[in-house]
């Protein structure tokens, strides 16, 4: 969807080639593709194009090797993650009737899924380590003070992410396949 008053301007590729300077291409390859990895979420869908070429510049992409861990549980949350490709398991570390400590899967992410919100918004330590279950080229990641950034300039985000968490609280609280990331 077009912003109301934004123009869209179509360059051929040898003059866009020639009169870019290499960083400002760079820029506007990346913002394509956050915009067409993740613009279509419903996290997004309230976030204006443009906001969405800003926002851009602040994800990072990450090319992500099985078993690395992303967040470690008790450890305050420094990053917001939207899964593009690959599978995500979530582990929660418990005590066994004879003290020794286990870790139990409770559920896997997938692709147009996000995890790290509720430390972000909360301000607490994960309450489950989040690992990487397969090799994936394409995790986005954006830093605490741009996530903040982001859910404060656009409300609908905030409220969306509260019913998520919510939720996902719920769920871990009655079920256990969901928990506070």
């Amino acid at each position: 969807a077009m912003d109301e008053g934004a123009v869209l301007l179509r360059f051929p590729d040898n003059l866009f080639q020639a009169y870019f300077p290499e960083e400002m291409k760079a820029r506007i390859r990346k913002a394509k593709s956050v915009i067409t990895d993740v613009g279509h979420m419903p996290l997004f869908r309230s976030v204006p194009n443009t906001d969405l070429v800003d926002l851009a510049a602040e994800f990072e992409l990450l090319s992500v090797p099985e078993g690395t861990i992303l967040i470690k549980q008790g450890q305050t949350g420094e990053y917001f993650y939207v899964v593009v490709d690959g599978v995500v398991s979530i582990e929660k570390q418990r005590t066994t009737g004879r003290g020794h400590v286990k870790n139990q899967l409770v559920a896997h992410l997938r692709q147009n899924e996000f995890f790290g919100e509720i430390s972000l918004l909360l301000g607490r330590p994960a309450t489950a380590t989040v690992r990487m279950e397969s090799q994936s080229n394409k995790i986005y990641r954006l830093s605490r003070q741009s996530f903040i950034k982001l859910v404060d300039e656009h409300p609908d985000i905030m409220y969306y992410l509260q019913g998520i968490a919510r939720d996902r609280l719920r769920n871990h609280d009655s079920t256990g396949r969901r928990v506070a990331i």
